[in-house]
């Protein structure tokens, strides 16, 4: 492949990934998607603030709690600070609750509330809308040709952790 070549997929992939964070990032669809099968006032002004990464660990405590931060950061592959923060803020929304361990008090595990699991739950059939879209896209490809893409990205991922 020619520099020129390497340089315009280079350029194709870094703008369809910067889509892809935008969207991710700045899209209130899936705000408005869970507001509206929420239908709970108390917990839907919280919604608007939320960010992807405190409901993907709501998710996390909501499937695998009680559970404590560094086990979320591991699940979810971010930092444990990240954690600490969305963990504070999905505390103040009243999502989630955290415990001591009882054989380690310096050890604090989360569990999600009832209002928690109503937004995780109703996140999770959100995603799976989302994932038999995703399955019928990647359909038109072969398991070779997903490998390849799958095996770039999490390189291209890789490169970019700090």
């Amino acid at each position: 492949m020619s520099d020129h070549e390497a340089q315009n997929y280079k350029n194709r992939i870094g703008k369809a990934m910067l889509r892809l964070l935008a969207y991710e990032s700045n899209d209130d669809s899936e705000k408005r998607w869970l507001i509206n099968r929420i239908g709970n006032e108390r917990i839907s002004k919280h919604l608007h603030r939320i960010s992807p990464l405190a409901l993907h660990t709501l998710d996390a405590i909501w499937k695998k709690g009680p559970i404590n931060g560094v086990a979320i950061a591991d699940e979810l592959d971010v930092t444990k600070g990240a954690i600490s923060k969305v963990t504070a803020r999905l505390l103040d929304y009243g999502f989630i609750r955290k415990e001591k361990h009882p054989g380690n008090k310096k050890e604090i595990y989360f569990s999600a509330t009832q209002d928690g699991g109503l937004v995780a739950d109703c996140h999770q059939a959100m995603h799976q809308k989302m994932d038999q879209q995703s399955i019928a896209l990647m359909s038109a490809y072969t398991a070779k040709d997903l490998d390849l893409i799958a095996g770039f990205l999490e390189k291209l991922a890789d490169l970019r952790r700090p």
